[in-house]
């Protein structure tokens, strides 16, 4: 496998990210999660919001993803940030 596709090498990445990387994300990712919640809100369709995301460049699997690695959201990833 290449790139960052086992566990340790996403960890070691990660353990690598400065503590402003890790508050811009966070911040970035809690906006991201207020829009999709708005659009919930308003009767957006999943494949609304899973265009507006693609848009973005992110998937609704790689938001959870994401929450889950930032603490939003419980972690069932297996990574710290």
């Amino acid at each position: 496998m290449t790139g960052l596709s086992q566990p340790k090498e996403i960890q070691d990445t990660i353990d690598n990210i400065t503590p402003e990387e890790k508050a811009e994300a966070l911040e970035n990712l809690q906006k991201i999660r207020m829009l999709v919640e708005q659009m919930i809100a308003t009767g957006a369709t999943e494949d609304e919001i899973e265009a507006l995301l693609a848009s973005i460049g992110i998937s609704l699997e790689e938001l959870d993803y994401a929450e889950q690695m930032l603490g939003i959201s419980d972690n069932e990833t297996g990574l710290q940030l």
